[in-house]
């Protein structure tokens, strides 16, 4: 991640951001020697923003990421996710709020965790009620309790395919290459 901080030249009439960053995922394959940018986040997107890796998908074309903006100054923050293709660059972002708005209603809001992928490709995730309704601008929690969602992988991840039990665990996908012993 790459931040920045502005000094305006007027600080007491300047009304924007004091700070921006950009986060930016690479890659390097299997007989590379140096890792390439494959992502970048702009603050196009939010002046704050975060990407952190969650795991690949289950037939390993794809890294799915949870993805957190905020505006700089404030307490308040939404995570969704993103889903990588590294083959193509290309990256799969659903709107997130439209989807929980559709299954729980408008004006709502939540806390979101992205969690790992089901056996079949669909995305889980975690959505639990909003401890503190003041630093989300006043939104009412969207579900009473922690509730795992299953995003349909088959329609781009743009609907909910299943309200999944409590106590799933989705299984890892990404595997760390074990590390030979060095020789001294």
């Amino acid at each position: 991640m790459k931040a920045t901080a502005f000094k305006p030249q007027y600080q007491e009439t300047y009304r924007g951001p004091l700070c921006e960053n950009t986060s930016r995922l690479f890659l390097a394959g299997p007989g590379d020697t140096n890792f390439k940018l494959a992502y970048s986040q702009s603050p196009d997107f939010s002046d704050g923003n975060s990407l952190k890796l969650v795991d690949w998908s289950p037939d390993g074309m794809h890294l799915l990421m949870e993805r957190t903006r905020w505006p700089y100054e404030s307490e308040g923050n939404y995570t969704d996710l993103l889903l990588f293709d590294p083959n193509s660059g290309g990256v799969t972002a659903p709107d997130f709020s439209k989807i929980l708005e559709g299954r729980f209603g408008k004006d709502c809001g939540s806390e979101n965790s992205v969690i790992g992928f089901t056996p079949d490709g669909n995305v889980v995730i975690l959505v639990t009620p909003l401890e503190d309704t003041y630093y989300n601008e006043g939104a009412t929690s969207c579900v009473q309790q922690k509730t795992l969602l299953g995003l349909d992988a088959k329609r781009a991840l743009q609907d909910i395919a299943e309200v999944l039990p409590g106590d799933v665990k989705p299984q890892h996908y990404g595997q760390f290459p074990k590390r030979q012993a060095s020789r001294k």
